[in-house]
């Protein structure tokens, strides 16, 4: 990710911002200062997060899927162990 170069407000030195972050802390002053957004990179934000959130529900649906069809061999297997058992015991 690309960093930004600003100026402290306070000490007047050179910060780099992190564009992730909506939070600018000097390491020299100590300052901490709001970064402002325009509303186009709020909804970019709001946006991807949106996006992550989905495909994390994605990932679980997945996962539930997967699980759900190891229960059905995993049963249809033990099914046939134990028909096989039965079949052979007189």
């Amino acid at each position: 990710m690309e960093r930004i170069s600003l100026k402290c407000k306070e000490c007047g030195g050179i910060v780099e911002a992190d564009p992730s972050k909506s939070v600018l802390y000097c390491p020299y002053c100590g300052s901490k200062e709001m970064i402002p957004e325009s509303d186009q990179v709020k909804i970019a934000r709001i946006k991807a997060q949106e996006q992550i959130e989905r495909e994390r529900e994605r990932q679980k649906s997945k996962r539930i899927r997967d699980n759900m069809i190891y229960i059905v061999i995993i049963a249809a297997f033990i099914i046939m162990l134990i028909a096989g058992l039965a079949s052979g015991v007189h």
